[in-house]
């Protein structure tokens, strides 16, 4: 409804979530959901970001230098829909998180 709206222009919506901080007791540790690492963040804000299509497979590249990417597969039905997107999705991604991701797509 947005992108009808603002023709033209990509729009993309992201929920707001909360990491919470890692605590350094053992026992304390057991009791922190799963929903608020900052794994389970980062993979919600990748989803919200692609939302049309749908993620198949994920790879992690770790480069001699000690960085690392992710290379996310994303399913063949929606690449029409998504494949402009990509570039913006990748460098909100970047912003929100840190972490750099690539896109491709597989089947």
């Amino acid at each position: 409804e947005l992108e009808k709206r603002f023709a033209g222009k990509i729009v993309a919506l992201v929920a707001q979530r909360k990491v919470t901080k890692r605590p350094t007791n053992v026992y304390a540790l057991q009791q922190v959901q799963r929903s608020t690492t900052r794994t389970a963040v980062n993979e919600s804000i990748l989803n919200d970001l692609i939302f049309p299509a749908d993620v198949v497979g994920k790879r992690w590249r770790f480069r001699t230098d000690g960085s690392k990417i992710t290379k996310v597969f994303l399913d063949t039905r929606e690449k029409k829909k998504i494949e402009s997107r990509l570039p913006m999705i990748a460098l909100l991604y970047k912003k929100l998180t840190c972490r750099t991701v690539t896109f491709g797509f597989m089947w």
